[in-house]
């Protein structure tokens, strides 16, 4: 099992094995919820220890969920990863038929999550897909939904860059919505309201914004803090593609301010590309190129190779302004990226730094 720190505090020994582990599983969570991440990891890294122990497979499931997501905002990729695979290879064990396909189909969709941060999306696809055929085994509702089919949704999106693909996402997640408010369930309309409006920013669709509006207000509501970041820079990157740059600040910066509460380097390393790009926007480039250091360095700390991409084209940016013919070394370096991973999303915004510093356009993308 994947060694994760223990807390130096433990419950009273005189309650039973399970009311102890009830208890340090109650105060991950309390701690989790009010943004102390770092905190939380102690407690919940030994009740995954106690469902080991005790070989209690669906707990043991269930607590490596909690655990890869505290992991994943902290930017411990790796480790992440290796909680998600053990919750799928232990899955299986769980006897109770409905049960195991449940937390199989979560133990696949988080190993698919860990799998994009690290950058490698073919191996992510492969994962989501095995999910969603369980699931679809499992219930009437055959596509991913909440969390699971939020975080899929972004892997779709980036390996498409045409049309047909962005309104797949669409269509995924109106119908993941569709079941959210049913379900009167608000972090999941949030995180459905995030991936619309980032798909209609694709589509270049008009009301981009009331989605991503209502993404960021519903995540204010639902209170929860460890997604909240997300919103706001989702939003804050569509308002910069219409150049209304004040407004992409006020997001960036709202972001920027609860990462930096609870070290969430993951979110981290996106608001200093983010703040990169708009920092050359406004031809500050001694600001853009702390940013870009700052976002190298916790990209490449933590094995976040899903930012890889966009990392070479801001450094592309960068260089150019700084009249460093690497410019072209360093968008070549980009384009390689995004055909190893299949990154398509970000065709065009390779073309686009392509024009902005005069290197050979590199067409339409091949996909």
């Amino acid at each position: 099992m994947s060694g994760i720190e223990n807390p130096t505090g433990l419950p009273d020994e005189t309650l039973s094995e399970a009311n102890r582990t009830k208890l340090l599983s109650d105060e991950a969570y309390t701690l989790k919820s009010l943004g102390r991440l770092e905190d939380a990891l102690g407690p919940q890294s030994l009740v995954h220890q106690r469902t080991w122990e005790a070989g209690d497979w669906s707990n043991f499931c269930r607590s490596g969920e909690n655990l890869v997501s505290l992991l994943t905002p902290l930017g411990r990729w790796a480790e992440a990863e290796a909680v998600s695979r053990e919750a799928v290879s232990v899955a299986n064990g769980i006897k109770d038929k409905e049960e195991r396909w449940q937390r199989t189909t979560t133990a696949l969709a988080y190993l698919g999550h860990t799998l994009h941060g690290r950058g490698y999306l073919k191996q992510a696809s492969t994962a989501y897909t095995l999910a969603e055929m369980v699931q679809a085994e499992a219930h009437h509702h055959p596509k991913l939904y909440s969390i699971y089919g939020y975080n899929y949704a972004q892997l779709l999106l980036e390996q498409s860059c045409q049309e047909t693909g962005w309104r797949e996402v669409l269509e995924r997640r109106h119908t993941s919505l569709d079941i959210a408010v049913k379900l009167n369930h608000a972090l999941s309309q949030a995180l459905d309201h995030g991936t619309i409006g980032l798909a209609r920013a694709a589509l270049g669709e008009p009301d981009t914004v009331l989605a991503l509006d209502l993404a960021v207000t519903t995540m204010q509501r639902a209170g929860t803090v460890i997604h909240l970041p997300a919103m706001h820079l989702a939003r804050a990157h569509y308002q910069r593609s219409i150049h209304d740059l004040p407004s992409a600040w006020t997001d960036l910066e709202a972001a920027q301010t609860i990462a930096q509460r609870s070290n969430m380097r993951t979110y981290l390393a996106e608001c200093a590309l983010l703040g990169g790009n708009l920092f050359l926007d406004e031809a500050r480039v001694p600001e853009a190129a702390a940013q870009h250091a700052s976002a190298a360095q916790l990209i490449r700390e933590d094995g976040y190779g899903r930012r890889l991409t966009e990392l070479h084209l801001l450094y592309a940016r960068l260089l150019h302004t700084q009249r460093d013919p690497a410019a072209l070394q360093a968008l070549a370096d980009a384009q390689a990226r995004i055909r190893e991973a299949g990154q398509w999303y970000f065709w065009r915004e390779l073309r686009a730094v392509a024009n902005e510093i005069a290197a050979p356009d590199p067409g339409e993308c091949p996909t």
